[in-house]
Protein backbone atom coordinates (compact mmCIF):
# COMPACT_ATOMS: atom_id res chain seq x y z
CA UNK A 1 0.00 0.00 0.00
CA UNK A 2 1.27 3.48 -0.90
CA UNK A 3 1.68 6.13 2.09
CA UNK A 4 -0.51 8.81 1.46
CA UNK A 5 -0.94 12.48 3.18
CA UNK A 6 -4.29 13.28 4.62
CA UNK A 7 -4.50 15.75 2.02
CA UNK A 8 -3.65 13.12 -0.97
CA UNK A 9 -6.43 10.89 0.86
CA UNK A 10 -9.08 13.67 0.48
CA UNK A 11 -8.24 14.55 -2.81
CA UNK A 12 -8.51 10.81 -4.04
CA UNK A 13 -12.08 10.28 -2.14
CA UNK A 14 -13.25 13.82 -3.23
CA UNK A 15 -11.91 13.58 -7.22
CA UNK A 16 -11.72 17.84 -6.52
CA UNK A 17 -8.74 19.73 -5.03
CA UNK A 18 -10.44 22.29 -4.70
CA UNK A 19 -13.16 20.55 -2.26
CA UNK A 20 -10.32 18.52 -0.79
CA UNK A 21 -8.96 22.19 0.35
CA UNK A 22 -12.50 22.93 1.85
CA UNK A 23 -12.88 19.69 3.47
CA UNK A 24 -9.06 19.52 4.83
CA UNK A 25 -10.03 23.51 5.89
CA UNK A 26 -13.12 21.83 7.85
CA UNK A 27 -11.02 19.37 9.32
CA UNK A 28 -8.61 22.04 10.45
CA UNK A 29 -11.93 24.06 11.77
CA UNK A 30 -13.36 21.77 13.77
CA UNK A 31 -10.08 20.70 15.48
CA UNK A 32 -9.35 24.48 16.92
CA UNK A 33 -12.66 24.54 18.03
CA UNK A 34 -12.86 21.64 20.11
CA UNK A 35 -9.73 23.18 21.33
CA UNK A 36 -12.65 25.77 22.54
CA UNK A 37 -14.50 24.44 26.19
CA UNK A 38 -17.88 26.21 25.28
CA UNK A 39 -20.25 23.19 23.51
CA UNK A 40 -21.82 26.66 21.44
CA UNK A 41 -18.40 26.60 19.53
CA UNK A 42 -17.99 22.79 19.53
CA UNK A 43 -21.34 22.58 17.70
CA UNK A 44 -22.09 25.55 15.89
CA UNK A 45 -21.06 23.77 12.14
CA UNK A 46 -22.43 20.38 13.52
CA UNK A 47 -25.28 20.54 10.61
CA UNK A 48 -21.87 20.24 8.03
CA UNK A 49 -22.32 16.20 8.69
CA UNK A 50 -25.24 16.32 6.60
CA UNK A 51 -24.29 18.90 4.06
CA UNK A 52 -22.06 16.26 2.62
CA UNK A 53 -22.68 13.14 0.95
CA UNK A 54 -19.86 10.59 1.43
CA UNK A 55 -18.84 7.83 -0.88
CA UNK A 56 -16.43 7.60 -3.68
CA UNK A 57 -16.97 11.14 -4.23
CA UNK A 58 -17.31 13.75 -1.14
CA UNK A 59 -19.98 16.29 -2.59
CA UNK A 60 -22.93 18.17 -1.22
CA UNK A 61 -26.19 15.95 -0.22
CA UNK A 62 -29.36 16.99 -1.13
CA UNK A 63 -29.97 18.19 2.34
CA UNK A 64 -26.90 20.50 1.97
CA UNK A 65 -27.56 21.77 -1.51
CA UNK A 66 -31.27 23.13 0.10
CA UNK A 67 -31.44 23.54 3.20
CA UNK A 68 -27.31 24.34 4.40
CA UNK A 69 -25.75 23.40 7.12
CA UNK A 70 -26.82 26.18 9.66
CA UNK A 71 -30.82 24.56 9.07
CA UNK A 72 -29.14 21.18 9.55
CA UNK A 73 -27.70 22.01 12.43
CA UNK A 74 -30.72 23.48 14.06
CA UNK A 75 -32.41 19.95 13.26
CA UNK A 76 -29.84 18.04 14.92
CA UNK A 77 -29.59 19.67 17.97
CA UNK A 78 -33.75 19.48 17.99
CA UNK A 79 -33.61 16.05 17.60
CA UNK A 80 -30.39 14.87 19.56
CA UNK A 81 -30.18 17.36 22.54
CA UNK A 82 -33.39 16.61 24.49
CA UNK A 83 -31.30 15.80 27.57
CA UNK A 84 -29.98 19.55 27.56
CA UNK A 85 -32.41 22.19 29.65
CA UNK A 86 -34.77 24.08 27.28
CA UNK A 87 -33.15 27.17 27.82
CA UNK A 88 -29.49 25.70 27.35
CA UNK A 89 -30.99 24.04 23.60
CA UNK A 90 -32.60 27.66 22.71
CA UNK A 91 -29.54 29.52 23.52
CA UNK A 92 -27.38 26.76 21.42
CA UNK A 93 -29.62 27.03 18.29
CA UNK A 94 -29.40 30.71 18.76
CA UNK A 95 -25.87 30.08 18.45
CA UNK A 96 -25.82 27.87 15.44
CA UNK A 97 -28.60 30.31 13.70
CA UNK A 98 -26.36 32.96 14.27
CA UNK A 99 -22.84 32.20 13.41
CA UNK A 100 -22.52 33.42 9.77
CA UNK A 101 -25.14 36.41 11.49
CA UNK A 102 -27.61 37.92 13.13
CA UNK A 103 -29.81 37.77 9.69
CA UNK A 104 -30.94 34.19 9.95
CA UNK A 105 -33.12 35.22 13.58
CA UNK A 106 -36.40 37.03 13.80
CA UNK A 107 -35.44 40.87 14.52
CA UNK A 108 -31.93 40.24 12.71
CA UNK A 109 -30.31 40.99 16.77
CA UNK A 110 -27.86 38.83 18.34
CA UNK A 111 -29.71 37.36 21.45
CA UNK A 112 -26.44 37.02 23.56
CA UNK A 113 -22.92 37.96 24.29
CA UNK A 114 -22.20 34.52 23.72
CA UNK A 115 -23.70 34.44 19.84
CA UNK A 116 -21.87 37.67 19.51
CA UNK A 117 -18.57 36.22 19.94
CA UNK A 118 -19.23 33.35 18.34
CA UNK A 119 -19.95 35.02 14.95
CA UNK A 120 -17.10 37.33 15.76
CA UNK A 121 -14.66 34.32 16.52
CA UNK A 122 -16.09 32.14 13.37
CA UNK A 123 -15.62 35.66 10.76
CA UNK A 124 -12.08 36.11 12.25
CA UNK A 125 -10.69 32.68 12.03
CA UNK A 126 -11.80 32.63 8.46
CA UNK A 127 -10.39 35.99 7.44
CA UNK A 128 -7.23 34.79 8.86
CA UNK A 129 -7.35 31.70 7.04
CA UNK A 130 -8.04 33.70 3.92
CA UNK A 131 -5.78 35.89 3.88
CA UNK A 132 -3.08 33.01 4.75
CA UNK A 133 -4.06 30.62 1.84
CA UNK A 134 -4.23 34.01 -0.50
CA UNK A 135 -0.82 35.51 -0.05
CA UNK A 136 -0.81 37.36 2.96
CA UNK A 137 1.82 35.21 4.61
CA UNK A 138 4.71 36.08 2.32
CA UNK A 139 5.21 38.83 4.47
CA UNK A 140 6.54 36.43 6.95
CA UNK A 141 9.88 38.57 7.77
CA UNK A 142 7.02 41.16 9.12
CA UNK A 143 5.37 38.75 11.53
CA UNK A 144 5.59 38.90 15.17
Amino acid sequence: MLACTRKERLIARSGSPHLARELDGFLEHLVREVQDPDYRALLHDLGKIREFSYGAEIGLSDEGRLVGHVALGQRLIEERAGGLAPDKRLALIHCVLTHHGADAVPGRRFGSPEAVALHRLNALEATVKGALEHGLNRLGRWRL
